[in-house]
């Protein structure tokens, strides 16, 4: 949780997951895989009052850092709704790959190194 003036101004959501196989927009997660190979992105979400405050920079730097401690060398996001170019301008590349109907058209997949 994020939080500003003492209230709930957004949240982050990250985990370890399978670099090729982002999971499923809508379901369920189940349990979190052994033989994960990266870290996912699964969501950062901000209400207005927190946007442009630096939040989605320190919400990435605590992502970065959590894949870091647990050894992973990425971190891979699905971006969605024109999102990719924020997460570009971030240090994220797009990855080419065919579209996932769960995520609708014009989403991407995404992936960050993690500097060790």
């Amino acid at each position: 949780m994020f939080e500003r003036e003492g209230e709930i101004a957004g949240y982050l959501i990250s985990h370890p997951w399978h670099r090729d196989s982002p999971p499923k927009l809508g379901a369920l997660l189940g349990a979190i895989p052994g033989d994960a190979d990266t870290f996912y992105l699964h969501d950062i979400a901000l209400l207005p009052s927190a946007r442009g405050t630096g939040a989605g920079r320190t919400a990435l730097d605590f992502v970065l850092s959590d894949a870091r401690a647990l050894g992973f060398a990425e971190v891979t996001l699905m971006a969605v709704g024109g999102a990719d170019r924020y997460w570009a301008a971030q240090g994220f590349a797009t990855v080419p790959r065919a579209p996932d109907p769960s995520y609708g058209a014009g989403a991407h997949l995404m992936r960050m190194p993690v500097a060790i």
